[in-house]
């Protein structure tokens, strides 16, 4: 395996190209296991198109410009790009000539890379992969586990709102699994039909058989994936340790989030799965044998992770309490539950039937609902810790840290 053969760093990416096979071979980066938190944007263009477009956009972390014509010209346009690129943007240059000279010449000025059309997608993906690499390291996948302290805590219609905003809102590439295997309603309500079982994606991936588990994923959205189980046989278990662990290998390879509804799961499963998550959400509802309940499980959790606050680990548990204000006036305030929890509630979520009956009912989704886009956002701010992409688009005045680049190619042009 060589070392650009992981999974990229959340990026962004731009090809400016005049050329049809340029810009096909960019936009097919998408299908690339490495690229899945990669945004790549094909433009029809060249150097100038670039001047004029980031005169008033913000530049991505990689700038890729095809040229026919290497000469002091197209040099100096280099320096006028530069100006208007944030300091850090790096930039591969893709010319007619395979002239080790003039590779050493754009090296030296700050270019990063300098590729040989016609484009071969391989050569290509590696190339970008080893720059990206360089400019922003590597950082695996995120798992992060729902699971509530009792049944009937809402946890999986608030997994099911939370994977929708994470795709929809923020734009991040999500892959749902679901341990309640035929038990599980989160297939059907995402709009498809169980096409598969959490036994045989456990046997295909113990197997190692990365085809059949690519297919048992189906797409709800562009960037929304889950796996398709649910025809398990219900009085039956659905999927031990060892299939569990083997499955999460091989998605967390393709899928930068990673969301494991363990709320159907069994003790074992449960544990495991803490035992491997970036995130717990732990739901509760103010109920007295549900609050029981989850000081019981914050214990064990905060046991098996070692959380502590002085720790690598301590925020990793997040606790949400939902349904607050059905018990009215006999409920126990929000600070209340805290101190009887040992615990901060990192959100809580009104309890608010008409909203959620008619979601149920016509079988829509939190984030069109203005409240439900709320809940959804305030879900998601527990996961800034963990997700990166999360915030609102950088302010293209931000500073950078790299000294590299295009910025870096500006200052040896001008002398700057």
């Amino acid at each position: 395996m060589s070392d650009s053969s992981v999974l990229l760093p959340s990026s962004s990416l731009a090809v400016f190209s005049t050329e049809d096979n340029s810009r096909k071979v960019a936009s097919s980066l998408s299908k690339d296991w490495r690229y899945a938190r990669v945004s790549v944007e094909a433009v029809n263009g060249g150097v100038d198109d670039a001047i004029l477009y980031y005169t008033s956009n913000v530049s991505p972390d990689l700038l890729i410009i095809q040229t026919d014509v290497i000469d002091d010209s197209f040099t100096e346009k280099l320096g006028e790009l530069a100006e208007k690129c944030a300091e850090g943007t790096d930039a591969i240059i893709i010319g007619p000539d395979n002239d080790v000279q003039l590779y050493r010449k754009l090296i030296s000025m700050g270019v990063s890379d300098y590729i040989v059309r016609p484009l071969e997608i391989d050569v290509f993906a590696d190339v970008i992969a080893k720059t990206l690499i360089k400019k922003l390291g590597v950082s695996g996948s995120r798992l992060i586990v729902t699971m509530g302290c009792k049944g009937g805590v809402g946890v999986s219609a608030l997994t099911q709102g939370l994977v929708h905003g994470l795709s929809e809102l923020h734009g991040q590439k999500v892959l749902l699994i679901d341990a309640a295997g035929g038990w599980s309603s989160n297939t059907i309500c995402l709009g498809l039909e169980p096409s598969t079982t959490l036994k045989e994606a456990s046997k295909a991936a113990l197997k190692e058989d990365l085809d059949s588990i690519d297919r048992m994923i189906l797409s709800v959205s562009e960037k929304l994936n889950v796996l398709a189980s649910g025809g398990d046989v219900m009085l039956e278990p659905a999927i031990d340790v060892d299939g569990f662990e083997k499955m999460l290998n091989i998605v967390m390879a393709s899928y930068p989030l990673v969301i494991f509804d363990a709320s159907g799961a069994s003790a074992e499963l449960k544990k495991a799965a803490i035992m491997a998550a970036h995130k717990v959400m732990l739901f509760t509802s103010p109920g007295v044998f549900s609050l029981r309940a989850a000081r019981t499980l914050i214990s064990e959790i905060k046991d098996i992770r070692d959380i502590g606050d002085d720790n690598k680990n301590k925020e990793l548990l997040s606790l949400i309490l939902n349904f607050k204000g059905i018990q009215g006036k006999k409920e126990l305030a929000v600070k209340d539950i805290e101190s009887m929890l040992d615990c901060k509630i990192d959100s809580a979520i009104d309890f608010m039937p008409d909203m959620f009956g008619k979601l149920a009912s016509e079988g829509g989704k939190l984030t069109t609902e203005s409240d439900g886009r709320i809940i959804i956002e305030n879900l998601i701010k527990s996961l800034r810790s963990i997700v990166t992409g999360l915030s609102s688009t950088a302010n293209k005045d931000e500073s950078k840290t790299s000294d590299g680049g295009i910025g870096g190619l500006l200052k040896k042009i001008t002398g700057k």
